[in-house]
């Protein structure tokens, strides 16, 4: 009994302690292992998983050997102590004849209960055993955690002076672009350079080539005062000017298009005007003569002289000269003679009546 408590109290401890070492298993950390590291793993998780299996079935055994222990004892608390009392009441009545035979059969039984015993002995020292190698297995998975840490640690160490190593690389980039950029300005500033001039001073060492550029240097003093510049500014400006030329040229061109254009655009506007108006001269000298018998009238388109506002007397049915303008504005409005008696001369409509305008005005609009 004394063995079987400090053996609960080691399954307890063992429990506890898996329960602590699968919490720290739980912990994700294959992210930061090497390919080595994840092959050992992915190799010791089957492993894992079939101690926990065979845990789990010498736990099932502990309890169920348990059971069958608790058992044993209601059984000896209950049955066996009252029996042994009714035994010895039996022993102290019985007489001598009975004894050996009762004796024998208590003998028998006394052999089963041993042979049990031993039966759940060699249960419970198996159970040890296995408990004992479950802790073992722990102490190795144990091991293999502290060294997987300490590789963690190490990871972590390696990828801090990485990122110091590239800190250092970035600020080194920084400070060679900055002087990259400086060399490229200084190689703007010299201007054109002649296509051999790399193939020239390639073969040249470091001092000979600061001796010419000093040489250069004090050869360019004495042309301080000379535009450095012009030839690109002549090249560049020559480009412009070509390119302001051929854009010249097309504006040219297309004004000259658009001055046609707007050219024949009048002269049919003019020819419409001129038609449209001589249709309704025709019809207002018929309609007026059928209107007024033996009287006659006509419309004078009136246009610009030097300035001045004239008539144009001409018959509206002659054919018309062109107008070196050849635009709608040399147009100023509409006259209108008529002659009611036919005899003298005609006029306007100033000089007619009230009754006279009211019949030219529906000349017109029959006219129309």
């Amino acid at each position: 009994e004394k063995s079987l408590a400090n053996i609960r109290n080691q399954i307890e401890q063992i429990q506890s302690g898996i329960a602590m070492k699968n919490d720290e298993m739980g912990t994700e950390l294959i992210d930061q292992l090497t390919l080595e590291e994840r092959d050992l793993l992915s190799r010791l998780n089957p492993e894992i998983t079939r101690l926990k299996e065979k845990f789990l079935s010498c736990k099932n055994s502990r309890i169920e050997i348990e059971t069958r222990k608790e058992e044993l004892e209601n059984n000896l608390s209950t049955n066996l102590m009252r029996r042994q009392k009714e035994l010895e009441a039996i022993i102290s009545s019985a007489d001598s004849k009975t004894l050996p035979v009762e004796v024998e059969a208590k003998e028998q039984e006394l052999k089963e209960s041993k042979r049990t015993l031993d039966e759940a002995t060699t249960v419970l020292k198996a159970n040890v055993d296995a408990i004992n190698a479950h802790t073992r297995q722990m102490e190795q998975l144990k091991k293999q955690r502290d060294d997987l840490k300490a590789l963690e640690a190490n990871l972590e160490q390696t990828v801090q002076d990485g990122a110091k190593d590239l800190e250092q690389l970035m600020s080194s980039r920084s400070t060679y672009l900055v002087k990259q950029d400086e060399c490229m300005k200084k190689i703007r500033d010299l201007g054109s350079l002649p296509a051999d001039a790399f193939e020239t001073y390639k073969r040249k060492n470091k001092k000979q080539l600061q001796k010419l550029l000093y040489d250069c240097n004090e050869q360019l003093k004495q042309f301080s005062h000379v535009n450095q510049k012009a030839l690109d500014q002549y090249v560049n400006f020559t480009e412009q000017r070509e390119q302001l030329q051929r854009r010249r040229a097309e504006l040219d061109a297309g004004d000259e298009k658009i001055r046609e254009l707007i050219s024949v655009l009048d002269q049919r506007k003019d020819e419409s005007i001129e038609r449209t108006f001589k249709g309704v001269a025709r019809h207002f000298r018929e309609v007026f003569s059928e209107l007024v018998q033996g009287g006659h009238g006509y419309l004078v388109m009136m246009k610009k002289k030097d300035g001045d506002a004239g008539d144009d007397d001409m018959d509206e049915d002659a054919p018309r000269e062109a107008d070196p303008e050849g635009r709608i504005e040399k147009y100023i409005g509409v006259k209108v003679k008529v002659s009611f008696t036919g005899k003298g001369e005609t006029q306007s409509m100033k000089q007619l009546s009230g009754g006279q305008k009211t019949v030219v005005a529906l000349t017109l609009i029959f006219a129309i």
